[in-house]
């Protein structure tokens, strides 16, 4: 675990809200000249608290389906676990794996144009470690509604729910827009002049596609992706399942108003209520499920699952 100061809290605060800014517009912010707060990044990236820089992409506008997969293995040694990750790491289309403890051992977000697409993946996994899966539970990401991490600097949480999800109109990019998106979800924090340079466009130009799609809401948001662990804190899925929806929009009120929360998963398939936390140790995991199982008589169950290591590829589906 690595000890932060206030001024590392606050940089890392603004790279979690986006991580495009410069170091001159985060210096103004933080109160510190523009060199100490390149210095403090590399450092911060150094000691592997920031792994990498990403932008959030709405891949519904692009006609691209997400899937979580979530895997119980059974009799697996060494091995077939090396084997396994192995073959997680090469498959283009996956976004990201977690290694898990708890309720599963294994998940997996894969992103795919077609449910042809993903049923290709699907048997080429069970074909080959069928043997090893005792259980699985397959889902369709709606909508994952990422939010700010306001606990690094300790603020009270101002947020909404949201209301409802409307159908998203696709939107048809071309070959530069695409490698300007999948640039971006590797390195977010590139600068315009090298990739315009990557692009063989000019910078004014590459400016504007950009604009066009944040503007189109093809590119939400810039993150820094932050190694939880390093921050002395541990990351938490948690799955709740109802007797009865007549309390779920008070419990999603309740969990929205946790500055440890950071995402609410909106599934087709699964819980009822998925939610992440990011704690600071087990003992408050346990106090934010016993408020939940107090407050809300209409809880069946709560279940949950301890990431051991989260592996994001940002790997722009083919």
């Amino acid at each position: 675990m690595n000890k932060l100061d206030l001024k590392d809290k606050k940089i890392l605060y603004e790279l979690d809200l986006n991580c495009r800014q410069t170091n001159a517009q985060i210096a103004k912010k933080v109160g510190l000249s523009k060199d100490s707060i390149g210095y403090r990044i590399k450092k911060l990236e150094e000691k592997n608290i920031i792994s990498s820089y990403t932008a959030v992409i709405n891949f519904k506008k692009l006609g691209i389906i997400k899937q979580r997969i979530l895997l119980k293995v059974i009799d697996i040694n060494e091995k077939e676990t090396k084997e396994l990750l192995d073959f997680l790491k090469k498959e283009n289309n996956i976004w990201g794996y977690g290694d898990l403890e708890g309720e599963w051992d294994y998940s997996i977000l894969f992103l795919s144009k077609s449910s042809l697409q993903f049923n290709d993946f699907y048997q080429r996994l069970m074909g080959k470690f069928r043997n090893i899966i005792g259980d699985k539970l397959i889902s369709e990401l709606i909508y994952y509604d990422e939010l700010n991490r306001d606990y690094i600097i300790n603020i009270d949480p101002q947020r909404e729910i949201p209301n409802k999800f409307n159908i998203e109109e696709s939107c048809i990019i071309d070959e530069i827009d695409e490698k300007i998106l999948k640039i971006l979800s590797k390195n977010s924090r590139i600068k315009l002049i090298d990739l315009a340079q990557k692009l063989n466009i000019s910078s004014m130009l590459t400016h504007q596609r950009i604009k066009k799609l944040e503007k189109k809401k093809i590119i939400l948001q810039y993150k820094a992706n932050l190694n939880v662990l390093e921050l002395g804190r541990d990351y938490y899925g948690v799955k709740i399942n109802l007797k009865n929806y007549s309390q779920k929009n008070e419990i999603l009120n309740e969990i929205y108003s946790l500055n440890e929360m950071t995402a609410v998963l909106y599934m087709v398939g699964g819980y009822d209520i998925e939610f992440d936390l990011e704690v600071l140790n087990t003992k408050r995991y346990h106090e934010i499920i016993n408020i939940l199982r107090n407050k809300f008589s209409s809880i069946r169950e709560i279940k949950s699952f301890r990431a051991i290591d989260y592996n994001i590829s940002n790997n722009f589906p083919k």
